[in-house]
């Protein structure tokens, strides 16, 4: 393998997952931002209508402008190394089933992401409540900016930190850094439902996004690419982001009974135990790389 391949392979998996993490970042931004301003501005079903036709127009860019190899963009071609690479097996429904569906590595990475997606959405969805009612901190104040901006700021740093540190401490290895990853999650998720420190807590909703959107972004965004190859990445990133929010929707109905019946005491102990669980899951793959064809 020459060195320029070398050098691909570590690079693109990495901004695989920057890329993702700070996707996710922004868009919370332009959902508080713009989704604010259209309601103060505009009739109610506005803040559905425009990003309707947002999406409307990034599937016209997409299909003008988005390629599906290197080579049809005018570029040169290149080995990625994920798990399609030399493999010339014709896609079908029976291929995609066994690279996702049936492959125990990506299954283990879409219990991970259940995981992922309760701790994710059982901070986002009450931490603007729980800033309110425990600590006072209330909309529109500089405290409240602090923590929304770190919402974005903590998820653009976490898929930086979470891909460098997969591609440059781990030879592309995504278990270890995942493993870290949730550890972080955990230890800050803690340290937000102890502290009795106004400013303090405003700021850990930021320092737990970085753990967060980085583990999200390294097994929706890169580890799917990775075991899943180019074959049949869309599926299996589908597969692991669609089970993400599936578990996220569970902290609407069940983390929320939880938080009615026993009080904001209870809620970052009962978020903690999936951050965990997504530890001891990932763990299991930790030298796990994607088996390429001879």
């Amino acid at each position: 393998m020459t060195q320029r391949a070398i050098t691909l392979r570590f690079v693109v998996p990495e901004m695989l997952a920057v890329a993702f993490g700070i996707m996710i970042s922004i868009g919370y931004t332009l959902a508080l931002t713009v989704g604010g301003f259209l309601l103060a501005h505009f009739p109610f079903p506005v803040v559905f209508i425009a990003p309707a036709g947002a999406l409307l127009i990034m599937a016209l860019i997409d299909h003008f402008v988005v390629r599906d190899t290197p080579g049809q963009a005018g570029y040169a071609d290149f080995d990625t190394g994920d798990a399609s690479s030399g493999d010339d097996t014709p896609v079908d429904l029976a291929y995609v089933f066994g690279k996702v569906f049936s492959n125990p590595v990506m299954l283990t990475f879409a219990a991970a992401e259940f995981c992922t997606g309760f701790v994710r959405q059982g901070l986002l969805l009450y931490y603007t409540e729980f800033l309110g009612e425990v600590h006072g901190v209330k909309l529109g104040s500089t405290l409240f900016s602090l923590a929304s901006t770190g919402v974005t700021v903590g998820g653009i740093v976490g898929g930086l930190l979470c891909g460098w540190m997969s591609d440059r401490l781990f030879q592309s290895r995504r278990a270890p850094v995942a493993f870290i990853f949730y550890l972080g999650q955990a230890l800050s998720v803690l340290w937000l439902g102890l502290t009795h420190n106004r400013l303090l807590a405003s700021g850990l909703i930021g320092f737990s996004c970085i753990w967060i959107f980085g583990v999200h972004g390294m097994l929706s965004g890169t580890a799917s690419a990775d075991f899943g190859g180019k074959k049949a990445a869309a599926t299996a990133t589908g597969m692991l982001d669609g089970v993400q929010y599936l578990a996220s929707g569970f902290t609407g109905f069940g983390l929320g009974w939880i938080l009615k019946t026993w009080g904001w005491g209870v809620w970052t102990a009962s978020i903690i135990p999936f951050s965990l669980m997504g530890a001891i899951v990932i763990s299991r793959l930790w030298n796990a790389r994607p088996m390429r064809h001879a």
